[in-house]
């Protein structure tokens, strides 16, 4: 009797195996290549708020929602990102305030899990220190992330983003001190490359 997923003949010392449908579909190489996306958009939540005053409160979480990459692309073909999760694990000296969010290069481990509309995700991890703040476009950037899955890269992976403009004020006002605390900040443009 013959299963339905394999048929195996045997030709004296040669074997034949004939996988079925669903054992070659998941035998399929991940896609390759470099991904370019040209807009990136997050919300980005903090708890405690950010302070507009000197802490040492640490941060106890930092919550990545909304995240979107769109006009990607893989050469001149076009891929589309479904849904992208990101995960921010907080360093040991995150501390609630604006001011050390404006500052330098966070201890701030970055994750995110890109589901493609074709092929297995993407997996991307940041190393530990690799988000720097960059205050001169109002933004943060990361580089030197590993991809596994589709589109994999030893350590080719990285973003530049930037602040709405609403966000990047309220960020500025608190840390000069006259704003208030920051609970969430808007991602509205930037690129990525997986």
């Amino acid at each position: 009797m013959m299963g339905a997923s394999a048929v195996v003949l045997s030709l004296g010392c040669v074997t034949i195996l004939s996988a079925g449908p669903a054992v070659a579909a998941a035998r399929a190489k991940a896609p390759t290549g470099t991904v370019k996306c040209t807009g990136v958009g997050a919300t980005i939540a903090f708890n405690p708020a950010l302070s507009p005053k000197s802490t040492t409160t640490k941060e106890k979480k930092i919550t990545v929602s909304g995240v979107t990459l769109t006009g990607c692309t893989v050469g001149s073909t076009a891929v589309t990102a479904s849904s992208v999760a990101l995960k921010v694990k907080l360093g040991s000296g995150s501390t609630a305030s604006c001011s050390s969010f404006a500052t330098g290069t966070t201890g701030d481990q970055i994750s995110m899990t890109v589901k493609w509309s074709s092929g297995p995700p993407s997996k991307v991890t940041f190393p530990t220190g690799a988000v720097t703040v960059n205050s001169s476009d109002n933004g943060f950037n990361a580089a030197g992330g590993k991809v596994t899955g589709s589109y994999a890269t030893s350590s080719g992976a990285q973003f530049d983003v930037q602040l709405s403009s609403t966000s990047a004020s309220a960020i500025t006002a608190c840390v000069t001190g006259s704003g208030t605390g920051v609970s969430s900040i808007q991602v509205n443009q930037g690129s990525s490359s997986l």
